[in-house]
């Protein structure tokens, strides 16, 4: 089992919403997002599997990682979307 990867909202909100997040959690020891997924993720709000994400990120195996260098984001950033970078 690979120890973890880095995620994107869109992934994470699409297994959510369909109950399969856990499978990412079978798959990796630890999923890890930047703090922008985090807030793109909104797992405070009521729709359609936030309830999943709560649970991942309570439970610690959904990790969110430090900020990255503002020079390295803004580099990042001229070719990725924000939560990408």
């Amino acid at each position: 089992m690979p120890p973890l990867i880095i995620a994107d909202a869109g992934p994470l909100i699409g297994l959510a919403k369909i109950g399969h997040l856990g499978l990412l959690r079978q798959l990796y020891k630890t999923v890890l997002i930047p703090p922008t997924v985090r807030a793109e993720l909104k797992p405070e709000s009521s729709y359609q599997g936030s309830d999943y994400l709560t649970s991942a990120l309570d439970e610690g195996w959904l990790l969110v990682s430090e900020k990255p260098s503002d020079d390295l984001l803004a580099s990042l950033q001229q070719i990725l979307d924000p939560g990408a970078a």
